[in-house]
């Protein structure tokens, strides 16, 4: 698929030619206002949203326990006082305490297969740490069962995100691909690795069918699509997509998902670099990212340039995954290819320069998205402004405990980036991210 020639010579000509690489501010808020933005994610969280707000503690208040951390598929049994995360057990205690287990078949009751899902991970992080709460074993063997023997899926062998009808929603592979990439990795069980990058690549198949961008559009199959690129959904898609990266790379089955890895960072890559495009002087997207390009709108967009808003909340989400594909580019350089029997070592960052992808041009703009981003918090309360309504996707809305927990991964993802930027050899920093 890639010529190692051609990919060296691009590589050779943008170490000599990209400027230096940026350091980038550690703090964009304050601790008072990340304590508001916390606190208002706590106190806003419904039901179906409490899987992103654990993601969003884990990253930014336990750094270590999350699938970018050290300690992330190395789970300490029993948990140390001082690494217990409890913000995330409070919720996983309340969720395996108050289901039935006799009646329920995920996690929560709720209208979509996805949703539940989401809360995969952290009840897999307190079932291995040892967590009290209840019984987890048996809310998550019952999720995985739904999951893989009940809920409907389309002819590819896509799991619905719908209950009601076969409908596949880009916010799915945040939801679902994650929770099973992480049960594999902490099982070592190489099925369920292999059936979460088949989701992620059963939607892509399904949403990303616009030759002319990399975006995928949001709803597709049944009734009520959304063939418009939602940047939220897009957000949702490219994040679900480099949590499952990450944890293929850290895990030890990592080694046997080369071409897999090589895929994702690639299709990661193509929602970036075609997002940040249709970036706003203020940082910001529009709510349909590329509303600002007329030539690219249909008839049947749920919105259209009259009604399009600029969407921190989408914004927020995409600058943390550029973010985190940065940083997993200087921690996991290279991949090992096998070919009867011979072993090839390609790096990941001249992979994706073979396919026409910079990850280094896409962290200017996920500067200005931070700034823009930070300027849209009320500062009195601690919310988010110029949101997507997380119960009514193409309008406005007014507050989006979703948008909160972008803010706290966006920030937990430049701090990440930031300390790498500082304990790399700047010739090493220079080398991964090539131009």
């Amino acid at each position: 698929m890639y010529s190692p020639l051609c990919l060296l010579a691009v590589a050779a000509c943008a170490v000599v030619s990209a400027a230096p690489i940026a350091d980038v501010p550690v703090l964009m808020l304050s601790e008072a206002q990340i304590n508001l933005v916390r606190q208002r994610l706590i106190e806003g969280s419904q039901l179906r949203q409490l899987g992103t707000s654990t993601q969003a503690l884990l990253e930014y208040d336990y750094p270590s326990l999350s699938v970018y951390g050290p300690l992330g598929l190395k789970i300490p049994n029993p948990m140390d006082a001082s690494l217990s995360p409890g913000s995330v057990y409070s919720v996983t205690d309340r969720i395996v305490q108050t289901r039935n287990p006799l009646i329920a078949e995920g996690f929560v009751s709720d209208s979509a297969v996805g949703d539940p899902p989401s809360l995969g991970v952290a009840m897999l992080l307190a079932n291995f740490s040892g967590a009290a709460g209840g019984d987890y074993n048996t809310a998550i063997q019952q999720q995985l069962d739904y999951l893989l023997t009940k809920a409907p899926r389309n002819t590819d062998g896509a799991i619905s995100h719908r209950i009601e009808q076969v409908q596949l929603w880009s916010d799915n592979v945040y939801m679902v691909p994650p929770f099973l990439a992480y049960y594999g990795a902490l099982h070592n069980n190489a099925s369920m690795m292999t059936e979460a990058f088949h989701q992620v690549q059963t939607y892509r198949n399904t949403l990303k069918v616009d030759r002319y961008t990399g975006l995928w559009r949001h709803i597709q199959l049944g009734e009520n699509v959304d063939v418009g690129h939602w940047s939220t959904g897009n957000g949702w898609a490219a994040a679900g997509m480099m949590r499952v990266l990450a944890t293929m790379a850290n895990s030890p089955l990592g080694a046997s998902y080369p071409n897999e890895q090589a895929l994702l960072a690639r299709w990661i890559s193509g929602i970036l670099t075609s997002a940040w495009a249709y970036q706003l002087p203020n940082g910001t997207l529009y709510n349909y990212a590329d509303l600002s390009s007329p030539a690219s709108v249909t008839p049947s967009y749920t919105a259209s340039p009259s009604t399009a808003f600029s969407d921190a909340s989408g914004t927020a989400l995409l600058a943390a995954t550029t973010y985190r594909l940065a940083t997993h580019l200087v921690r996991h350089p290279t991949l090992t290819f096998q070919d009867n029997g011979a072993s090839t070592t390609r790096s990941l960052t001249e992979i994706l320069a073979g396919e026409g992808y910079s990850v280094r041009s896409l962290l200017d703009p996920a500067a200005l998205a931070r700034k823009g981003v930070s300027e849209s918090i009320d500062p009195s309360t601690g919310w988010l402004q110029n949101v997507a309504n997380p119960y009514s996707y193409s309008q406005r809305g007014t507050v989006s405990p979703e948008g909160q927990a972008f803010v706290l991964m966006l920030e937990a993802a430049a701090r990440d980036w930031e300390s790498t930027i500082k304990t790399t050899d700047r010739n090493a920093l220079e080398a991964s991210l090539g131009a």
